[in-house]
């Protein structure tokens, strides 16, 4: 006599198709999830180059006036908060990398962060030497990605990064920090670092009133400070 199995079959392929249902629908909700922060990081972005322009706009107007104290300081602290922008900005973009896993379209994002800071460290650059402004520059030089090709640079990478976190927020407007992604394959950023003859990861580029220093490796605060 045969004893049919039908009912168990049955709730066998009714668990498989109910597993297969609730993976397909969190893969979906994944990229739904995802899109709405790529729309994010490009809303924050749009809204970064308006800033800039005024910025760049702004300094390029004082540049006019000869040297009034009282334009080159507005024209610093327009410099300097928007730098504080695009920095925490860079931040929250470095949050949604590390939580995006099904597409990789926030690599184009990073390629126009990493340009937008570039500008504005040159901007920093000219404000700083005209109105004799009291602020260093820290350009945290760094190998994007790192984690997929060297995790021992990745791991330095990330103790560096925590270490420039906790100064920046000790410094405030004070410290000017621009971490800019060396192997993106941006020119004025390659020109950057032949300049200064950057060639070991991660880099920091030290500019104070007495001069620069390039130093490599892992840095703890007393020594940036």
């Amino acid at each position: 006599m045969v004893i049919e199995n039908k009912p168990q079959k049955d709730v066998f392929w009714k668990a498989l198709i109910f597993t297969a249902v609730i993976f397909l629908l969190g893969v979906f909700m994944g990229y739904v999830l995802e899109e709405k922060r790529l729309n994010d990081v490009q809303e924050e972005f749009e809204q970064l180059i308006i800033d800039w322009g005024d910025v760049r706009t702004q300094a390029a107007y004082y540049q006019t006036l000869g040297d009034d104290p009282a334009v080159c300081e507005r024209a610093v602290d327009e410099n300097l908060n928007f730098g504080d922008r695009i920095y925490y900005s860079g931040l929250r973009l470095e949050e949604y990398e590390e939580a995006n896993r099904l597409t990789d379209r926030l690599q184009f994002e990073k390629q126009k962060h990493n340009m937008l800071r570039t500008e504005f460290y040159i901007n920093s650059l000219v404000l700083r030497e005209k109105c004799d402004a009291q602020y260093d520059v820290v350009v945290y030089f760094y190998m994007d990605n790192a984690g997929d090709f060297d995790l021992d640079l990745n791991a330095r990478q990330n103790v560096l990064s925590v270490v420039l976190e906790d100064l920046k927020e000790q410094k405030g407007p004070e410290l000017v920090l621009i971490p800019l992604a060396a192997n993106m394959d941006i020119s004025v950023v390659n020109i950057l670092l032949d300049t200064y003859g950057v060639e070991e990861f991660p880099s920091l580029l030290l500019l104070s009133d007495s001069g620069y220093e390039v130093v490599s490796g892992v840095q703890g605060v007393g020594d940036i400070e």
